[in-house]
């Protein structure tokens, strides 16, 4: 969903007269809470309210009182293709996943190549009635910060995924490297926190949980932001501050990389094929987490100190 948000951006700055209403996961409320013309309806999928019924007649509801113009399955997956054919097939629109190429890349069918950003499989969702949105209006979606934090790196070390997490010891060594500066520690729950203050031995650990506009605004504030393939890493690329991702099961090909922060991305090897992803997701069976764990093994934190270095010459 946080790619979705600069995609809706666009749209409203180019068509000041539409009005939006989504329906997702409660979560994800505060995201959208930018703009007037948005109305968001969360749903809790593990309550009886997230019940498919239960959303057909949510939708079906909302349809009365609004008449939608269209309907976008921005996730195409078995819930929303339910929902989806509940309206006519002139105004329903799928975006495209790009599912075959993916798994084609995975099983090594296919050579390493960059498909679409996701954010791009969503504007060209959109184009088809909202033609004059571009990939262009994806750039400086957040306005720049009144007050930043002098000399503050942030680091997000966690990931939904084990397969995705550099071992956390190593950010030591970049806190130790960057004696001038403060560090913010990304941990939310208690799960994390108490590993973000076993493993790293400095920096501010975030004690309060932030909901997801608080976070933008930190991370808008901060000088450079360090994380893996990530929500957070997603959520950082939104802000004006230059934001270092590290990668091992997966890939940035795939079309998740960090919104116009590709520059900074870290993978374990130079050659791409050495780096070919083992999941789109993270998701991996043991065999590929033990791979994921050279991968990850093979990123020297000199290679991490070095990208920071070239973030704060650009």
């Amino acid at each position: 969903m946080i790619l979705i948000r600069p995609v809706l951006t666009a749209l409203l700055k180019k068509y000041p007269k539409v009005k939006v209403t989504i329906l997702s996961n409660k979560n994800f409320k505060n995201l959208f809470d930018f703009d007037n013309r948005i109305r968001f309806i969360g749903v809790d999928l593990k309550s009886k309210e997230g019940k498919i019924l239960n959303l057909i007649n949510e939708v079906s509801k909302l349809n009365k009182e609004s008449k939608f113009d269209f309907i976008y399955d921005l996730h195409d997956v078995i819930r929303t293709k339910i929902i989806r054919n509940l309206f006519s097939s002139d105004i329903t629109r799928v975006f495209d996943k790009g599912r075959n190429e993916k798994k084609e890349l995975i099983s090594n069918k296919i050579k390493i190549k960059k498909l679409k950003h996701t954010t791009v499989r969503y504007l060209d969702c959109l184009k088809r009635d909202f033609p004059l949105i571009d990939s262009k209006d994806l750039l400086n979606q957040i306005p720049p910060p009144n007050q930043s934090l002098q000399k503050t790196i942030g680091i997000a070390p966690f990931s939904k995924h084990q397969s995705k997490t550099w071992p956390l010891e190593r950010h030591n060594e970049i806190i130790a490297s960057f004696k001038d500066y403060n560090f913010i520690i990304f941990a939310f729950g208690s799960h994390e926190r108490n590993l973000a203050k076993e493993k790293i031995k400095s920096g501010k650990l975030i004690e309060q949980n932030l909901n997801l506009n608080e976070q933008l605004d930190l991370m808008n504030k901060l000088s450079v932001m360090i994380t893996m393939d990530s929500a957070n890493m997603h959520l950082a690329s939104l802000t004006n501050t230059k934001v270092i991702s590290i990668w091992g099961s997966t890939h940035p090909c795939l079309g998740f990389g960090p919104l116009n922060n590709g520059e900074y991305v870290i993978k374990a090897f130079e050659d791409e094929e050495l780096n070919r992803p083992l999941s789109v997701y993270g998701k991996v069976n043991k065999q590929d987490l033990k791979k994921s764990k050279e991968r990850l093994d093979h990123v020297t934190s000199a290679k991490v100190i070095q990208t920071i270095e070239k973030a704060f010459s650009d």
